[in-house]
């Protein structure tokens, strides 16, 4: 790859990586604006308790197809290899996260909370589907789409909030739409977000169908203990 090309994509992914930030201090005025300091707390603890969720879901994998992705040849297999287990993970921690969230709600001190605790299973549930097939589009260099699938994910997230917090409540009343008036609005902004990651699942959904491929349970095994590539694995058809 010439230097120009990698200075090229670098500043895509960079872009993207920077206005996912810069929505994120948009929307803190809309925060501290509209909601109540109760609330506001409420947004930095969930959000704290799911950036150690998201390791939790991710098991930091991508990373190990970064390295067995190398070889376009190699490529089709390792992302076989790594998504159907994968998938079955995540599938399970969400379902474990969904049945326990009353207890977690209880423990965490906040036992009124049950549906949101369900909300942030699901989101990160789809997070988490969505780290690979992104890892792949990098490795296949195509930061074009990665950047704008990126960016349409946090646009959708924006616009929900401001959708659910400003506007649809200066609309409708407490009657007409009482979803809109949640216990805290935590909620809303968790639904925001749920919109926007469902949006980029949507956008990556065409490489979930390597789940039908059956992979190489040889192949997961150094994937999963990060021992080096070896290039003899053979890859699936692509």
């Amino acid at each position: 790859m010439s230097v120009r090309k990698l200075a090229g994509e670098t500043m895509i992914y960079g872009l993207s990586s920077i206005l996912g930030r810069f929505a994120n201090f948009l929307l803190v005025p809309l925060y501290t604006w509209i909601l109540v300091d109760a609330e506001f707390g409420d947004i930095a603890y969930f959000y704290a308790l799911m950036g150690f969720l998201k390791v939790l879901y991710t098991l930091q994998l991508d990373t190990a197809f970064f390295r067995f992705g190398q070889d376009p040849g190699q490529r089709p297999a390792a992302f076989a290899a790594i998504l159907r287990p994968v998938s079955l993970y995540i599938l399970f921690l969400t379902a474990a996260l969904l049945v326990l969230a009353p207890w977690s709600a209880e423990w965490t001190g906040y036992p009124a909370y049950v549906a949101d605790f369900r909300l942030i299973a699901i989101l990160l549930a789809l997070d988490a589907f969505t780290e690979f097939p992104l890892a792949r589009l990098r490795l296949e260099q195509r930061p074009l789409r990665f950047a704008g699938i990126r960016i349409t994910g946090i646009v959708v997230n924006v616009i929900a909030n401001v959708l659910f917090l400003l506007v649809l409540p200066t609309w409708l009343d407490e009657t007409a739409a009482p979803w809109l008036y949640p216990e805290s609005r935590l909620t809303l902004v968790l639904w925001a977000n749920l919109i926007g990651s469902a949006v980029t699942f949507i956008l990556v959904s065409k490489d979930l169908r390597y789940l039908f491929h059956a992979g190489s349970k040889a192949l997961f095994g150094p994937m999963f203990r990060g021992m080096p590539p070896r290039s003899s694995w053979l890859p699936l058809p692509g």
